[in-house]
């Protein structure tokens, strides 16, 4: 009996998160799917949790392995899969009773892209904001391409057709420690030829603070070429009349978006000294791509284009920090008393 879809969940020292995620999963509308668990060497007996589920419920399959990183767990997932669509569920999210039943509503995309939810200690639930839109030929492409936030491509709340994965062999780089998903995306997206954006899903994504990684101006150079390049192909593949002002203004959105979300993990990580995150904010501002005449449109563009524009990464530091305060407290006062979903 074929299924339609795979929920991939890699998993590593995730007992406090685990039994939620999948308990969310499990009280699924839509019913045609497996779990595939890979538990990439937990030492905290989440492994003993995919075994029980495993045990208990027959659409649900464990596998394990040595300590591989996140990476290899979901490319063994996207090998162990059979289900006609993939998707990606994080071992410290949960959905919604509705979550596949809202992606596979457009099972005649390659691609299904839905907004999230976000939850955390100083925003206890915030949406993304919504579009719908169908992507299929040019005209399509040139209108709704760019509603799709290129600078947080992570894989899961996405459908992926899996014959595509597997005909061009497309993976996750388990040689990157960071943005590893974004490319994982975007080189699906260059093998699409028709992409739904399907407005919000109720995924809840953990959005746990001081998830900041060391990154060396090298690697930020690599993986900013790397995106770029898979941009590209993307407006090539679809034969796009962009222009090279608007491709330009794209990636250095594309850029600015994505390290304001590194800064801003920077800043709450509390194991680095104040010196040792204003020598990365140098390694930042090194690679940045001249602003030139682009049209910054978000605020996170420009708010981050100003912090790095000051001439002392101590002035950087302090600015950027000063407003993610700011813009946390109100995030937090409007949404305390909203429901998630």
């Amino acid at each position: 009996m074929k299924i339609e879809v795979s929920i991939i969940i890699p998993i590593y020292n995730a007992r406090k998160t685990l039994s939620k995620c999948l308990d969310s999963i499990m009280e699924q509308t839509y019913k045609d799917f497996e779990i595939v668990l890979v538990d990439d060497g937990s030492t905290d007996g989440s492994n003993l949790i995919c075994d029980d589920y495993a045990h208990r419920f027959n659409n649900i399959i464990a596998y394990h392995q040595s300590n591989s990183g996140v990476s290899n767990a979901r490319n063994s997932g996207i090998t162990y899969a059979k289900g006609r669509y993939l998707t990606f569920v994080d071992a410290d999210d949960y959905v919604g009773s509705d979550f596949l039943s809202i992606l596979m509503q457009k099972t005649n995309a390659d691609f299904v892209y839905a907004n999230s939810y976000f939850v955390g200690k100083n925003h206890p639930c915030i949406a993304e904001k919504e579009y719908k839109a169908e992507i299929f030929d040019k005209h399509s492409f040139e209108k709704h391409f760019c509603k799709i936030p290129l600078a947080k491509l992570s894989p899961w709340n996405k459908l992926y057709r899996r014959s595509i994965l597997t005909y061009h062999h497309i993976h996750f780089n388990e040689k990157l420690h960071y943005g590893e998903d974004t490319l994982f995306v975007l080189e699906f997206l260059n093998h699409c030829n028709s992409i739904s954006l399907c407005g919000l899903a109720p995924y809840f994504y953990n959005d746990t603070p001081g998830k900041y990684k060391k990154l060396s101006h090298d690697y930020l150079q690599y993986w900013l070429r790397e995106c770029i390049t898979a941009y590209q192909n993307i407006i090539s593949k679809w034969q796009s009349s962009y222009s090279k002002t608007n491709t330009l203004n794209a990636v250095i959105s594309f850029q600015r978006n994505n390290y304001y979300w590194i800064l801003k993990s920077l800043m709450e990580n509390k194991a680095l000294s104040i010196s040792e995150k204003k020598e990365f904010i140098r390694e930042i501002r090194s690679s940045l791509i001249p602003k030139q005449n682009a049209k910054l449109i978000s605020k996170r563009e420009k708010l981050t284009e100003f912090c790095l524009s000051l001439p002392w990464a101590i002035l950087t530091y302090y600015s950027f920090k000063f407003v993610s305060l700011i813009k946390d407290s109100h995030a937090y006062m409007f949404n305390r008393q909203r429901r998630c979903y």
